[in-house]
C-alpha cells in the first residue's frame, strides 16, 4: 500500500518509496547531431539557470472562459513513462514573441526529463532549433502540466524557452537518449516532428490542445483550437 500527496506540479511524485520513471517510451531515434547545439543556457536547465520548482507550481493564469481542473478529466492510472506536448501557442495577444508549449504527465508516476529536449523545426521541416533543454534532476510529476514560456509569456510559466515559434511549424520532445518521446505539427507542415497528419495552426491569441491529454498518434485527430489558451489546465 503505497500513499502519495495530491501534486499538480512539476516534481517528483511521493510515495513511501520514491519511484522515478528514467526513460520514456519513445517511438522513433532522432539523429543526435540534427538538433543542434546546445541551448543558450548550456544545456543546464532553464534559460534564467533555474531549476524548475519541485511541488506544485502554482494556480495557472487562465484566460479561458471556461477554465477547467483536472477533476473534469481522467485520473492517470499507468505508469508508461510517456510525456506529451499537450497546448501550444504560437502568438499572443502582445505579439508573435508571446508564446508557450505546455507539457503533460498522463501516468500515475514522475517522470524524469534530464538530458531531454523540446525541439523546434519549421513548416518544411528545416533548422535545428531547441526551445528548451531540461537539466538532470527535472522531472514532472504524475498527472502534472509544464509550461515552458517565452519571455514575453506573460501567464503562468515554469521555466523559459530560448526562442519562439512560426506560426506553421513542429515541435518535438525527445529524451536523453535522442528518441522522439511525442510530437506535433502544426499548419501546413511536412517533417519529423509530426504524428500521423499535421493539424490546423493556432488563432492568433489562442492555442491548439488536446483533450484531455489524449493521445492516438494522431496530430490531426488529437488536437483542436481554442480562441484563448489554458496554459497550465486540461483542455476540454
Amino acid at each position: 500500500m503505497s500513499w502519495r500527496w495530491p501534486l499538480r506540479g512539476v516534481g517528483f511524485a511521493a510515495t513511501w518509496s520514491i519511484v522515478v520513471v528514467a526513460c520514456a517510451q519513445g517511438d522513433n531515434d532522432v539523429d543526435p547531431g540534427s538538433l543542434g547545439g546546445p541551448s543558450p543556457d548550456g544545456g543546464t536547465g532553464a534559460a534564467d539557470g533555474s531549476r524548475l520548482p519541485p511541488g506544485d507550481s502554482g494556480a495557472p493564469d487562465v484566460s479561458r472562459s471556461d477554465s477547467a481542473t483536472t477533476e473534469d478529466c481522467p485520473s492517470p492510472t499507468e505508469c508508461t513513462g510517456k510525456v506529451v506536448i499537450n497546448e501550444l501557442m504560437a502568438r499572443g495577444p502582445d505579439g508573435a514573441a508571446e508564446e508557450f508549449v505546455e507539457l503533460y504527465n498522463p501516468n500515475s508516476c514522475a517522470v524524469s526529463l534530464g538530458g531531454w529536449k523540446l525541439a523546434y523545426r519549421s513548416k518544411a521541416g528545416t533548422g535545428t532549433g531547441v526551445l528548451h533543454t531540461f537539466s538532470n534532476g527535472d522531472s514532472i510529476a504524475a498527472g502534472a502540466f509544464l509550461v515552458l514560456g517565452t519571455a514575453s509569456f506573460s501567464a503562468k510559466k515554469d521555466a523559459l524557452m530560448n526562442s519562439g515559434m512560426a506560426d506553421e511549424g513542429q515541435v518535438g520532445l525527445v529524451d536523453d537518449g535522442d528518441t522522439l518521446v511525442d510530437a506535433v505539427g502544426y499548419g501546413a507542415t511536412a517533417g519529423p516532428f509530426i504524428e500521423g497528419a499535421s493539424t490546423g495552426g493556432p488563432p492568433p491569441n489562442g492555442s491548439i490542445g488536446r483533450h484531455c491529454g489524449l493521445d492516438t498518434d494522431d496530430n490531426a485527430a488529437d488536437f483542436k483550437t481554442f480562441a484563448q489558451h489554458s496554459a497550465g489546465a486540461p483542455n476540454l
